[in-house]
C-alpha cells in the first residue's frame, strides 16, 4: 500500500462529509415523499390537492438536491489543483521508496547469468580439448594415409587428401556452437544473448552494476 495514501483519501473525503450527508438526506426525503403520492384515487379532488402539495415539496427538494450536487462539485474543483500536486508528490515519494526493492532479485539474476556463462565457457573449453585430441590423433596417423588427392573426397569443388578431409571433418564449427560435445542452444531456451558474453561488455561495467544493486 502506498504510504500515506489512506490518510490522504480520508482527508479528501472529510472535506465532503457535510455536503454528502445533505445530499443523502435530500435523496431519502424525495424517496419518502414519492411513496406518499396517491395513485389509486388520483381523480378525487381531495387526493389531487394532497398530491399537489406533496409534489410541490418534492420539486422543492429536487431543486435543493441539484444545488447540493453543484456545491459538491465546486468543493472538489476548488481543491483539485492542490489535490493534484499532493497526489504527484505522494506517488513520486512512493516510486523513490520502491526503486531499490528488487535489487536483491536483480543481483541474483546477474549472478546466475555469470554462473551460466561460466558453465558455457567450460563446455566450450571441453569442446576444444576434444578437438585437440582428435587433431593430435590425425597428426599421428598422417604418415599412414594416402598423400595424393582422392577423387571421392571433394572440398569446395576440388579433390583433397585423406588427411585434409579428416582435418576438415574434425574442426570446431564457429557457426553452430560446440561440435564434439552437447550444449544448450539459446534458440531452444527462447533467449538471445544469455549464454554468450557480448564482446563489448566490460567486466568493470558488470562489477559496477553489482555494486549498485547491493546498496
Amino acid at each position: 500500500m502506498i504510504n500515506g495514501s489512506v490518510e490522504f483519501i480520508a482527508e479528501l473525503e472529510n472535506n465532503l462529509v457535510e455536503i454528502d450527508q445533505d445530499i443523502l438526506d435530500l435523496e431519502k426525503g424525495i424517496e419518502k415523499l414519492e411513496l406518499k403520492i396517491d395513485t389509486k384515487n388520483e381523480f378525487k379532488i381531495d387526493t389531487i390537492k394532497k398530491n399537489k402539495t406533496i409534489q410541490s415539496e418534492i420539486n422543492m427538494l429536487k431543486k435543493a438536491l441539484n444545488s447540493a450536487n453543484k456545491k459538491r462539485e465546486e468543493i472538489v474543483q476548488s481543491n483539485a489543483e492542490r489535490t493534484y500536486k499532493d497526489v504527484k508528490e505522494i506517488i513520486s515519494r512512493f516510486k523513490d521508496e520502491q526503486r531499490n526493492t528488487t535489487n536483491d532479485k536483480n543481483l541474483q539474476i546477474v549472478q546466475k547469468i555469470e554462473e551460466i556463462r561460466s558453465l558455457h565457457s567450460e563446455i566450450n573449453t571441453m569442446d576444444k580439448e576434444v578437438e585437440q585430441e582428435i587433431q593430435q590423433f590425425i597428426e599421428q596417423v598422417k604418415v599412414h594415409l594416402d598423400k595424393e588427392p582422392q577423387k571421392d573426397l571433394i572440398l569446395y569443388g576440388e579433390s583433397i587428401t585423406q588427411y585434409e578431409q579428416l582435418q576438415h571433418n574434425n574442426r570446431i564449427s564457429f557457426l553452430e556452437g560446440t561440435t564434439f560435445v552437447n550444449d544448450v542452444k539459446e534458440m531452444h531456451l527462447g533467449i538471445q544473448g544469455g549464454l554468450y558474453k557480448p564482446i563489448q561488455l566490460k567486466e568493470k561495467a558488470l562489477d559496477e552494476l553489482k555494486e549498485r544493486l547491493v546498496k
